[in-house]
């Protein structure tokens, strides 16, 4: 038997090690971008449109801070809340059980849809798109008294861009 080149090692021994990490980068790149997926929808998760007919400008103090991928409903009045929808933007809705006088709440992101299915971009460090940000919070109580609606408080890096775009201008 003769003893083998190195060159012929080299050549029949790479093609296997090429398609082993080929191999490799293929399931992880699976698993990372099973992750990092692209718009939320899903069509059995569609809700009613916006009942523009409810629609109000009166605010009460219940605040509500967006934190990545929840936000956060502080109720500062004497008023409570049961059973009732939650508008985010005029777009995404979700039923809430209750609010408390003087409760915080928090309410992921991920559990409000529009009447496509679609929901809001939820921040996060893996996120692929830009968050959703929470500009207009409305409760509505039933299908026909006027919304009433909350105090949105804009993020640091909301408050940023607005000092950025008036530097500008």
């Amino acid at each position: 038997m003769t003893p083998e080149r190195l060159e012929d090692r080299i050549a029949r021994a790479f093609p296997r090690r090429a398609t082993g990490i080929a191999g490799i980068g293929l399931v992880l790149a699976g698993i990372l971008g099973g992750g990092c997926s692209g718009v939320r929808y899903n069509a059995s998760k569609a809700t009613d449109p916006y009942p523009e007919r409810l629609h109000t400008l009166d605010t009460i103090d219940i605040q509500v801070f967006h934190e990545s991928e929840s936000i956060l409903l502080v109720n500062a009045t004497l008023r409570d809340f049961d059973g009732f929808r939650l508008w985010v933007n005029q777009r995404y809705v979700r039923e809430v059980e209750s609010l408390k006088a003087g409760e915080q709440l928090r309410l992921p992101l991920n559990q409000f849809w529009d009447q496509w299915g679609g929901g809001p971009n939820p921040g996060g460090l893996f996120r692929r798109y830009e968050p959703t940000p929470v500009r207009l919070v409305e409760i509505e109580v039933d299908d026909a008294t006027p919304m009433v609606g909350l105090v949105a408080v804009p993020t640091n890096e909301e408050l940023a861009s607005i000092v950025r775009n008036t530097e500008q201008q």
